[in-house]
């Protein structure tokens, strides 16, 4: 090492004292009356921190985890959402799986079996949403949740899951899953997605622009074992 370098060394050394220094004199600012954390500190940042980054990098990461933790409150504030004179369609949640019934084009609404997998996939999100807002792997500061006890961890799941997943409730998952029950009945009836059409000979089988004659498939043994032999 030459002698700039460790002296330039030294000056950082220096630098992070003095920041050391200046974050102990206002430390106490950053929490509000409630107890809970009110500011963007390097260390909320927490596991993300990255010395090499410097005070912007670990400053980026808190302001990074903060805004996850805001979007973790807006997805348990749209699943958490109560009904308007018992009208399901009144929650943003309701409103906005209606939407998803549209085909890509918007010209028509989808079936039933292309509605039911959407369905299925935004109930399985609001769960998982609905665990971990009653038992938190980890402390939310920016929020004010802190995280999952040792014990009693069955009943504090119990209270969400009695008042926000039971059927019959007045929030979304309820009724997202009454949707879907409703149409996995009515895609029972519904055609099936692939239509074969023989011609009126018999000798050709077609689906859309695909088709098959019967002389073709009767050589489909023969051009497997033929494929078999040469591996």
């Amino acid at each position: 090492m030459t002698l700039v370098e460790k002296w330039s060394d030294d000056e950082n050394v220096e630098a992070w004292e003095l920041d050391d220094d200046e974050d102990d004199e206002d430390g106490e600012s950053d929490y509000d009356d409630s107890g809970h954390y009110n500011g963007f500190d390097v260390y909320a940042a927490g596991t993300h921190q990255d010395i090499s980054s410097g005070i912007s990098g670990d400053s980026t990461a808190s302001a990074f985890d903060q805004f996850l933790e805001l979007l973790f409150q807006l997805c348990v504030t749209l699943s958490t959402e109560s009904y308007l004179d018992g009208q399901p369609s009144s929650t943003l949640l309701i409103y906005f799986s209606g939407i998803l019934g549209f085909s890509s084009h918007c010209q028509r609404f989808q079936l039933a079996r292309q509605y039911c997998s959407k369905l299925s996939a935004t109930i399985y999100i609001q769960r998982i949403l609905f665990l971990e807002r009653a038992l938190p792997l980890r402390e939310y500061r920016s929020i004010g949740i802190s995280q999952r006890p040792d014990a009693g961890q069955f009943e504090c799941f119990n209270q969400v899951r009695a008042k926000y997943m039971v059927l019959g409730s007045q929030y979304p998952l309820a009724e997202l899953i009454s949707l879907r029950d409703f149409g996995r009945n009515i895609a029972r009836t519904e055609p099936p997605s692939m239509l074969f059409h023989w011609s009126n000979d018999s000798e050709t089988l077609s689906h859309a622009t695909f088709q098959i004659t019967m002389n073709n498939f009767r050589k489909l043994a023969d051009h497997v074992i033929t494929q078999a032999e040469a591996l």
